[in-house]
């Protein structure tokens, strides 16, 4: 990982990123997107959801904020702090209001603020603001080579890489982001099969990141 002034600057270069207009989102709905991610932790909503048999046990429901409409909003907090119990059948019915595309950068977004604010979280300092929205207009570019893999969305045909940056390849720029992220905060050799830089070892450093993953129920 970089040292923490080197962590400083890029934070500054990843938030501008998300602000800028991405795949299919506007600068002003993404960054409205990562307020939502940081709103849905504090959510009453959220809570009795979470304590609820089924997150439909709960009739409430998300409003827009003037940016994002209701399906929107509704989605970024269901992925942001219950995305354990999702189900296909509900990803289906956001999806035929959304697009697959949005759909999928908005997981994406998400996704990055989680990897912002937890390292910020962990290091014990104050969550980077959600910098103002940068104008302009989505790429609206669809790439080719992605299809029916058997996921929620379409995906890269040709597989390369891990799946879990793959999920994210109908939406190439917020793909980067988040991958780029990652690079940054998980480590920068992580290919790299023997570290010896570094306090934890290789195989160390996997056990923890699994077993904090199995804590958090994640699927991959």
């Amino acid at each position: 990982m970089p040292p923490p002034t080197e962590i400083d600057t890029r934070h500054r270069a990843a938030w501008q990123r998300l602000a800028s207009p991405g795949d299919w989102l506007t600068g002003q709905q993404r960054t409205a997107v990562a307020h939502q991610a940081r709103v849905a932790r504090s959510c009453d909503v959220c809570a009795r959801r979470a304590e609820a048999l089924t997150p439909s046990a709960i009739d409430d429901a998300h409003a827009g904020d003037g940016v994002l409409g209701a399906t929107y909003v509704d989605t970024v907090h269901r992925v942001a702090v219950d995305a354990t119990r999702l189900t296909k059948q509900w990803a289906v019915r956001v999806i035929a209001d959304m697009g697959e595309e949005r759909y999928a950068e908005v997981v994406g977004i998400v996704a990055s603020v989680a990897m912002l604010d937890m390292y910020r979280t962990a290091m014990g300092e104050p969550l980077d603001p959600v910098p103002a929205p940068i104008g302009g207009e989505p790429r609206h570019d669809r790439p080719s080579g992605v299809g029916d893999v058997g996921a929620w969305v379409s995906q890269a045909i040709e597989k390369r890489g891990a799946n879990v940056s793959r999920a994210l390849s109908l939406v190439p720029a917020t793909q980067e982001l988040f991958v780029t992220i990652e690079s940054w905060q998980y480590s920068e050799s992580f290919k790299d099969l023997v570290w010896s830089d570094r306090a934890l070892t290789r195989p160390q450093t996997e056990l923890v990141a699994a077993t904090v993953a199995a804590v958090n129920e994640c699927f991959y």
